[in-house]
Order: structure tokens, then sequence, then C-alpha cells
């Protein structure tokens, strides 16, 4: 195929939930980063959550409602994912 001594495109995502619903026990999406093989970032983005969060879980991803001020909408966000995943498989 080529790739014989190339050293494979390596990226690493995470995602950071926050809770809504009753007691906040269901997930959505409020912060993404990508980071690159060594470790430089390559996205970090704020998420803005299209419901109503009733649990920041601030203790674990640090955030809370003043961070969503000029957040990004899912939309948005996700174009921004796009052009970093590009030509990886497994990564939207």
């Amino acid at each position: 195929d080529g790739s014989a001594g190339l050293r494979p495109r390596v990226r690493a995502v995470d995602c950071e939930m926050v809770g809504f619903g009753p007691k906040g026990k269901k997930s959505v999406l409020a912060r993404i980063s990508v980071v690159g093989r060594r470790g430089r970032v390559l996205l970090d983005c704020l998420v803005r959550p299209e419901v109503e969060v009733t649990d920041w879980r601030t203790a674990i991803t640090g955030l809370d409602a003043s961070c969503f001020e000029e957040a990004s909408a899912a939309g948005d966000a996700a174009s921004k994912v796009a052009p970093s995943s590009a030509g990886l498989p497994g990564l939207v």
C-alpha cells in the first residue's frame, strides 16, 4: 500500500459532556478537543448545548453557564472538526 515505514497520522479526541433532563442524567456535548500525535492542539471548541443544562458537572468538566456566552452551536463545531479529521478512518 506504499505506507511502509511511514508513521500513521494519529489524532486524539476528547469530549466533555454536561447533563440535561431530570437530575442531569442524560448527556450532551459541551466541548470537543482534538490533538495531534505530538500533543499539539488542533481544535478546542465549546459547543452550546441545544437543551437546558441541569448539571454542568463542573467538578469534572470545569465548565459552567458563563463559559458559553460565545460558544459555537453544535453544527458550527461539527464543521470545525471535519477538516481536522480529513483522511482518517473512523473519525468524522
